[in-house]
């Protein structure tokens, strides 16, 4: 896996810190940021690619015949 650094606002930190705070008492089990910030641009990586599938499925339309 390759690393990257990421500069962030202070509030989007102070939201990642919580969250994975929540994360951690809803499961029950250590979540770190870097987990938690993975699963999240995961999620939203997949739910893109779907979005494009539909999309590029929806873009064909049928032609007909003659």
């Amino acid at each position: 896996m390759k690393g990257l650094v990421l500069r962030i606002p202070e509030e989007v930190l102070a939201w990642v810190r919580n969250e994975a705070a929540r994360q951690t008492i809803k499961r029950g089990r250590q979540v770190s940021m870097n987990a938690l910030v993975l699963e999240l641009l995961r999620r939203e990586m997949e739910a893109d690619a779907h979005k494009q599938k539909i999309k590029s499925l929806t873009g064909h339309e049928c032609q007909g015949y003659g």
